[in-house]
């Protein structure tokens, strides 16, 4: 899974990595951005699953983006 932290600021991308959608994986990303920013993932079915479950399960804020805006900004 490809993820990418944005500056809350500026809206700009800070960094962009991809991990395997594993607990590993998502322990990596647990590590890597900071408590105080939200997930935002994209509404994939089972796939999102495991990193909502790990995210909550760490104190994390895990955001769902609606499916219409999801689609629209994969498309762009």
């Amino acid at each position: 899974m490809t993820t990418t932290l944005l500056d809350p600021l500026t809206q700009q991308a800070t960094w962009t990595i991809t991990v395997a959608n594993t607990p590993d994986g998502i322990r990596q990303l647990l590590a890597r951005v900071p408590v105080e920013r939200p997930w935002v993932v994209e509404p994939t079915g089972r796939y999102r699953q495991l990193v909502v479950e790990q995210g909550q399960e760490a104190a994390r804020t895990v955001l769902l983006a609606a499916p219409k805006q999801a689609r629209d900004s994969l498309r762009a």
